[in-house]
């Protein structure tokens, strides 16, 4: 559900290092918005939620399909590099490995959410950490 984003009169830059979903709560926050709103209006392909009424934004902080690069360099104005440096998927080939993940099939980011954060589940240490 990408609808061809316009070029916002206004745009929160991101801070450095920020993460995608970060930036997006805090678009959210100064368009006085909910987080599926400014995700739509910030040029991210989204679908409907489960519930019917909730948009969820593909691939959300782990990649960008062709679309929501597209959306967002419209929407904003920043060179896509400023949005994939935002992304979990610039640490591909170093902790995580996101080599299964088909940017056309969301299903396939199932097993590879699956495999990549299991170890902080399963690891005896990790998981007594706090919080």
């Amino acid at each position: 559900m990408h609808s061809g984003a316009r070029r916002l009169p206004s745009v929160v830059l991101p801070a450095d290092g920020e993460s995608l979903s970060s930036w997006v709560d805090r678009a959210a926050a100064d368009y006085g918005t909910s987080t599926g709103n400014a995700a739509r209006w910030l040029g991210l392909d989204c679908r409907v939620g489960a519930g019917g009424s909730t948009l969820r934004p593909r691939f959300y902080g782990i990649a960008l399909t062709p679309s929501s690069t597209a959306g967002l360099t419209a929407a904003t104005g920043m060179p896509s590099a400023a949005f994939e440096s935002m992304c979990l998927s610039r640490f591909t080939d170093t902790a995580l490995d996101f080599t299964a993940l088909d940017i056309q099939d969301e299903r396939s980011l199932r097993p590879v959410a699956a495999r990549e954060w299991a170890f902080v589940h399963l690891h005896p240490r990790l998981s007594a950490l706090p919080g």
